[in-house]
């Protein structure tokens, strides 16, 4: 019995490691992902950016053939001008030509400050072009440390899970599934020490009558309070060590 809490004392070792590991591999692509979102956020701005500083332009390019066409008017309205005897007619034309004046001199402070606000967006989109040309060369960068830092982690779980496959058959299958059910309610800690008669799962002191037992490490008990399987500590460290010794003379 004690052969087999020594070898489930062994595969929480190595379930807290690929736990540990997990959490690693997890985490690595953490600032990739940071960076990705950047370059994505930076790339929609982009898009905003170039797509109101086309219609800046297409606005701007409308209102000048207005200016212009209005201009063509303009200048024939002048020229009838110098025919027209009627003073009436002559006045009413003339109104016209200087409201189309006025117009045009609007429509053209309009053109102007859309091309002025064109050009700020302009300058804003070199900006963000820049950041967004830097933040895929970062990204590129990011990848290669991933794909480096994954596979070293990687090659170590399956390190660790293929000592856990060679552990696994040692230990009675009901023993085994009564540990794993534990620890998948307990974090991963399905087995927990006992040192000075408490157990270190939950630090509830046991009855002196099971910890004797423990003592004797013929048997596999549970702890009354938290349900972990419980184990003498002094009982797993002279399985070890009987094990060091097992394997030197071998």
């Amino acid at each position: 019995m004690r052969k087999y809490l020594l070898d489930l004392y062994e595969i929480q070792k190595i379930d807290l490691e690929i736990r540990d590991f997990q959490s690693a591999l997890d985490a690595i692509p953490n600032t990739l992902r940071q960076l990705e979102g950047r370059l994505t956020e930076l790339q929609a701005k982009s898009g905003k950016v170039r797509e109101n500083s086309g219609t800046a332009l297409a606005e701007a390019q409308a209102m000048q053939n207005l200016v212009d066409e209005e201009g063509r008017k303009i200048r024939k309205w002048e020229s009838r001008l110098n025919d027209i005897r009627n003073q009436r007619e002559f006045q009413a034309l003339n109104r016209e030509t200087e409201g189309s004046r006025r117009a045009n001199r609007d429509t053209e402070e309009k053109i102007h400050e859309l091309l002025k606000s064109k050009d700020g967006m302009d300058q804003e989109l070199a900006s963000l072009q820049a950041q967004i040309e830097a933040c895929q060369g970062q990204c590129r960068e990011e990848e290669a440390r991933v794909a480096q830092s994954s596979q070293g982690v990687t090659g170590t779980l399956e390190g660790h899970r293929e000592r856990r496959a060679k552990l696994i058959p040692n230990v009675p299958a009901a023993l085994y599934r009564k540990y794993a059910a534990i620890a998948a309610r307990r974090l991963g800690l399905g087995l927990a020490q006992v040192v000075a008669g408490c157990c270190q799962g939950c630090n509830i002191k046991l009855p002196p009558q099971l910890y004797n037992i423990l003592q004797r490490g013929d048997t596999i008990e549970q702890c009354p309070s938290c349900h972990r399987l419980v184990f003498w500590a002094q009982a797993v460290a002279e399985g070890a060590a009987d094990a060091d010794v097992q394997s030197a003379t071998a």
